[in-house]
């Protein structure tokens, strides 16, 4: 079994924990913590995996807005809704 240092971290079990279960992950089964060995339908799964791809590209978004607000002037008085309105073309 892995064990990690805690005063590695600062003291901060958090972090440690994070690490012990990567390495946990690394060393044991595929699944590791998570597998839970019961089965999904094909459709379930294809559906999760949907609303994954669409919460990853609304953050991308969100974190690329953030980014132009950050770093332009153009943009330097609208809301991030209306920078990504105005970057993504998106349609109200």
């Amino acid at each position: 079994m892995a064990s990690i240092d805690v005063s590695r971290f600062g003291g901060n079990p958090i972090p440690a924990f994070r690490k012990l279960k990567r390495v946990y992950e690394r060393q044991s089964s595929p699944g590791g913590f998570r597998s839970t060995g019961r089965h999904k339908k094909k459709n379930k799964e294809r559906r999760e995996a949907k609303l994954a791809a669409v919460k990853r590209s609304s953050k991308a978004r969100s974190t690329h807005a953030k980014t132009v607000l950050s770093t332009s002037r153009r943009y330097r008085n609208l809301s991030i809704k209306q920078v990504i309105e105005k970057l993504f073309h998106v349609d109200k």
